[in-house]
């Protein structure tokens, strides 16, 4: 084994632990803002609560709409950045492509595609 070949395996491990790390904060960031969703959307009315007459809200919570959208928009900042730093390695061959950033990205365009265009 030469010296650069160890060199170049530390760089690797390096750049699979950025991909890593961005990888896992995009997920964070993605579930933290559906669980804000779940807080902030109108709730649904259920048999038994149209039968016991419970008052439900009908409105967005705004507070929370906006932190929604500000972690959609933020986790979809994180996988491109990972996206883009792993084409980059891609091309150089220094890694494999990680499709789960893909995924998030997707998952968070739809996320906010879906808030803006979806819901009535």
């Amino acid at each position: 084994m030469r010296s650069n070949d160890s060199k170049r395996l530390e760089k690797l491990s390096a750049w699979r632990r950025i991909m890593g790390t961005l990888s896992v904060l995009g997920w964070l960031i993605f579930i933290a803002a559906l669980v804000i969703y779940d807080y902030a959307k109108p709730e649904t009315g259920t048999m038994f609560s149209e039968w016991i007459d419970v008052d439900l809200r009908s409105t967005w919570v705004t507070n929370l709409v906006g932190l929604y959208l500000f972690l959609m928009g933020l986790g979809l900042v994180v996988s491109v950045i990972a996206c883009v730093l792993n084409v980059w390695l891609h091309s150089r061959g220094r890694t494999h492509i990680w499709v789960n950033t893909l995924i998030l990205g997707l998952a968070s365009i739809s996320g906010l595609l879906l808030f803006f265009f979806g819901f009535s």
